[in-house]
């Protein structure tokens, strides 16, 4: 059996779903989902919530056992490990931790009975089973209220989703010096493309920081700004995005992940060019655009 932590938020938890999930049809292994992460003290600063649960994903939760085995061996165990383990490549032990933020074809060649640690991600990781994860990663409930009313009124429109992300991105201090934020010059630059390339564009904004963005951002085309839903529903929001047709993304794996789920065939999407200001960029489907 294979075990993938499960951290942070929701864009991160469908990249490490997605990579397990990979295995599990690839190699043929079983897997389990370490979701220990959400049970312990929320954090005031970044709050985060499980919500794989959300979709029609195999859900299968490792049990504490299970996870120490992998992370709290006893000692004698730990010793042998370590010796048996000394000369192996770092994909090929127990614990895997990822060591770069890019694709790493190695990954895919983990031992069956290991614990993967990391984010993956990179669609590359997953693409040969994409058609899986399409249905799995579909919703399990219908929307109700405001969401339902919402989707209807996406679904009557050329709608395009913009996704502004703030919030960590300004306050975290790693975050601030080695990603950065999308800034309104990027957003200026992918309104006009869009409206180059879609007839009677509605732009449906999603933030994280609903009161800036109201008002700093300014779009020359019908406008909605979606800042009904919060941190505990943040599924709505990526379900909302996901029912649009087209998509300006910011460096962030929510939007990403609104943008990869959509099931329009003809998109436009619009991403970053530069994802992190500091180390490799973020691998982007070929069709999507960006500037």
């Amino acid at each position: 059996m294979v075990v993938v932590k499960v951290h942070y938020g929701l864009g991160n938890q469908l990249f490490q779903y997605a990579l397990a999930r990979s295995l599990s049809i690839q190699k043929g292994y079983d897997f389990a989902l370490d979701i220990s992460f959400f049970s312990g003290p929320p954090d005031a600063e970044h709050p985060r919530i499980y919500q794989l649960d959300k979709f029609n994903i195999r859900q299968n939760i490792a049990e504490p056992e299970q996870i120490a085995s992998f992370l709290s061996p006893g000692i004698w165990k730990r010793r042998l490990r370590s010796v048996v383990q000394a000369g192996r490549p770092y994909y090929k032990r127990k614990v895997v931790y990822e060591g770069r933020l890019d694709f790493d074809a190695d990954i895919l060649q983990v031992r069956d009975d290991s614990y993967l640690f990391g984010y993956w991600q990179d669609e590359r990781y997953f693409f040969p089973v994409q058609d899986t994860l399409r249905k799995e990663l579909s919703f399990c409930s219908e929307p109700s209220g405001l969401n339902k009313e919402m989707l209807d009124l996406i679904s009557g429109t050329e709608a395009v989703s913009l996704h502004i992300r703030r919030g960590d991105y300004l306050t975290d201090a790693f975050t601030v010096n080695n990603v950065g934020i999308c800034d309104l010059d990027y957003y200026r630059r992918a309104v006009q493309l869009i409206a180059e390339k879609v007839q009677s564009p509605v732009f449906y904004v999603f933030s994280d920081d609903p009161e800036w963005t109201g008002a700093n951002v300014k779009i020359d085309h019908p406008c909605v700004f979606v800042n009904h839903n919060s941190q505990e529903n943040a599924f709505e929001d990526l379900r909302l995005m996901s029912r649009c047709k087209h998509h300006v993304i910011a460096n962030s794996s929510f939007s990403w992940w609104g943008a990869w789920l959509s099931g329009n065939s003809e998109k436009v999407v619009i991403a970053p060019r530069i994802w992190r200001s500091k180390g490799p960029d973020m691998f982007v489907p070929g069709n999507w655009r960006k500037i």
